[in-house]
């Protein structure tokens, strides 16, 4: 055989082999590589939930306003002596709301405002532009001079000194950083119309994604 071509055919010989071998090795790579989960889990919408501010208001006993914790993972109030760094994510006091991050606590809880939507209609929860506590405006009402991120959730009528909740839906990143959108249906108790009595109703995303449909 010609010198020539039988080193050619040996060369093509060897490149066939180590091809073949580059396959095989990029495949079993391949099934080592574990599968990353693309399904999230189901979101959870909640029955709206009442939270009242004034201690015994209904017992014709009632005290100072009081803030009241609530976790939104557990869909629960969280006593002041039970709190942990992130086991609640919101709190109430009156007309003032604060979220567990920035001024306001050591959790990663953050909100951005959609004003642009309706609650239904917002299906993923936004990747960006959250602010936490000390980042959020003026409050029009002089409760507190701290920039919360709720500050301006309501309407204000100063000729019936009432209170109205805009209509505007709120995704929040929680304490432990999952995601859910949240709207304030009512400030008041249906029967004694006292205030503080917060009436809110949200969908939260138990997994790691921003899925809220």
């Amino acid at each position: 055989m010609n010198p020539i071509r039988k080193a050619a055919g040996t060369a093509f010989h060897l490149a066939l082999v180590v091809a073949i071998a580059a396959a095989t090795s990029c495949k079993k790579d391949e099934e080592k590589e574990p599968q990353t989960p693309t399904t999230p889990a189901t979101p959870v919408t909640t029955e709206p939930v009442e939270i009242h501010t004034w201690e015994g208001l209904g017992t014709g006993s009632v005290s100072d306003p009081q803030t009241v914790y609530f976790s939104f993972e557990t869909n629960s109030v969280i006593p002041a002596s039970q709190l942990t760094a992130t086991n609640w994510d919101i709190s109430f006091r009156r007309s003032v709301i604060r979220l567990n991050g920035g001024i306001s606590g050591t959790g990663n809880a953050a909100l951005v405002i959609r004003t642009d939507s309706t609650y239904d209609a917002i299906l993923v929860a936004d990747q960006s532009g959250y602010k936490v506590d000390g980042e959020g405006p003026e409050d029009e009402l002089g409760a507190t001079s701290d920039h919360l991120v709720f500050n301006g959730w309501f309407d204000y009528d100063s000729f019936e000194g009432t209170l109205t909740p805009k209509p505007q839906v709120y995704v929040i990143r929680t304490a432990q950083n999952h995601y859910l959108k949240m709207e304030i249906l009512d400030y008041y108790d249906p029967i004694t119309t006292a205030g503080g009595v917060y009436k809110f109703r949200y969908t939260y995303q138990p997994g790691g994604s921003r899925v809220l449909n």
